[in-house]
């Protein structure tokens, strides 16, 4: 694996992780906390999508060097 390639899955595991851990704190909130509000509900959904969004980049960006290793 070349320095490039190396940076770049290193860089897109710790994204995938935290963007993981914002995806997985948005579903916690939503089961649990029974007095959010509506809106509540819908910002948390719309933190959810983006992070979603942001992960499918990530997996974009890396796919190029999976196919390599």
């Amino acid at each position: 694996m070349t320095m490039p390639e190396n940076f770049t899955s290193r860089m897109c595991h710790m994204m995938r992780t935290q963007i993981g851990i914002i995806v997985g704190l948005t579903d916690i909130i939503n089961l649990h906390d029974d007095d959010l509000g509506s809106q509540s509900r819908e910002d948390l959904a719309r933190i959810r999508a983006a992070a979603k969004a942001m992960l499918s980049l990530v997996e974009q960006i890396e796919q190029p060097f999976d196919d390599v290793i």
